[in-house]
C-alpha cells in the first residue's frame, strides 16, 4: 500500500510540473555528455539518470535513510521525464498525451538502485538514485506510433545515381557527426536532416524499432571528435561528417549539407554502418 501511495504522488508531482523545470547540456570532468535539470542528471555518454535526494540529518539513521531514498526516487522519476524521445516528444509528455503507459513509473522505481548514504556540503544527508536507460525501459517509452515519417517528411534518395569517387581503402565502420557549437540536446530518437530539406536521411522512420531499443537508441554522444572514436559503437574507422545546422524542440535533430548527405548514402552501401546504428554525435560545447 505505502509503494502505490508513493507512486501516486510521484505520478501527480511529474505531472503538475512546471515548464520552468529548467535543463541544461555540459561537460564533466571526464568529457561525458551531461544534461542537468532540478536535482538530477542524465549522462548521455553512459546512458544513466540519476538524481540526490536529501533528509534531515537529525533523526535516527533508518529515518534518515528512508527519507533520503524516497526523495532521491521521486527526483529520479522527475528527472526522467526530461529524455528526449524525439523532437517535440520527451518522457513527461508522452505520460501527460497517454502515449506511455503509467506503469513505466513502477518500473522505474524497482528498476533503480541507491548508494550509500553521506552528508552533503549543507549538512543534510543524502544518497544518489540511479536507473539505467535499459531495454526494458525503452520499449515502454518509445511506441512504435514514434517510429513513422512525421507530416511533410520524406526519406531521403540522391538525385542521382551515388558514385564513390575515392573509395576508402577499408569500407567505415560507423559515422561522427561533429555538431559542436550547436547547442544539441541529445536524444533517444535522433533524426539527421538533409540541409534546406524535409528529408530524413537517417532517423526512427529509417531504422527497426528494435534494432533501436537494443542499442540504447539512435547514436551515441560524445564532448569530442577524440572522444567519440574510442567509442565501440562506431568501430575502428568511422567517417567524420560535420553538421550544419540543428533544429527541432531543444535542437534534438540534426542537418547535414546536401554534399555530405549524398556521401554517408554512398559510403554506408559499403559499410552498412547506418543500419546497425553505429553513429555518435560530438556536442556539449
Amino acid at each position: 500500500m505505502r509503494v502505490k501511495i508513493l507512486v501516486a504522488g510521484i505520478m501527480f508531482f511529474v505531472m503538475t510540473l512546471s515548464q520552468a523545470f529548467a535543463f541544461g547540456i555540459s561537460l564533466n570532468e571526464n568529457g561525458e555528455i551531461i544534461q542537468k535539470s532540478g536535482q538530477g542528471e542524465i549522462n548521455w555518454s553512459k546512458g544513466i539518470v540519476s538524481a540526490i535526494g536529501y533528509a534531515d540529518p537529525n533523526q535516527s539513521v533508518y529515518a534518515q535513510q528512508v527519507a533520503a531514498e524516497a526523495s532521491a526516487r521521486a527526483n529520479l522519476v522527475m528527472m526522467l521525464g526530461e529524455i528526449n524521445i524525439k523532437r517535440g516528444m520527451i518522457v513527461k509528455k508522452g505520460i501527460l498525451e497517454e502515449d506511455i503507459n503509467q506503469q513505466t513509473v513502477q518500473g522505474i522505481l524497482s528498476g533503480s538502485f541507491v548508494g550509500e548514504m553521506t552528508r552533503a556540503a549543507n549538512g543534510m544527508s543524502c544518497v544518489v538514485a540511479y536507473k539505467k536507460i535499459s531495454p526494458d525501459l525503452m520499449k515502454e517509452i518509445m511506441p512504435e506510433k514514434y517510429f513513422g515519417l512525421e507530416p511533410g517528411e520524406t526519406t531521403y534518395t540522391p538525385v542521382s545515381e551515388p558514385v564513390q569517387q575515392t573509395p576508402a581503402a577499408t569500407p567505415y565502420t560507423g559515422l561522427i557527426i561533429d555538431a559542436n557549437g550547436f547547442d544539441v540536446t541529445p536524444s533517444l530518437g535522433l533524426n539527421v536532416m538533409v540541409e534546406d530539406s524535409s528529408e530524413i536521411l537517417y532517423g526512427m522512420s529509417t531504422c527497426e524499432r528494435q534494432t533501436v531499443i537494443s542499442k540504447g537508441g539512435m547514436a551515441g554522444y560524445a564532448g569530442s571528435v577524440e572522444q567519440a572514436q574510442k567509442n565501440r559503437r562506431i568501430g575502428k574507422n568511422p567517417l567524420i561528417i560535420q553538421a550544419v545546422e540543428a533544429s527541432g524542440d531543444r535542437n534534438t535533430d540534426l542537418s547535414v549539407s546536401k554534399e555530405d548527405a549524398a556521401r554517408i548514402y554512398s559510403e554506408n552501401l559499403q559499410g552498412s554502418f547506418l543500419k546497425d546504428l553505429k553513429v555518435v554525435v560530438v556536442c556539449g560545447s
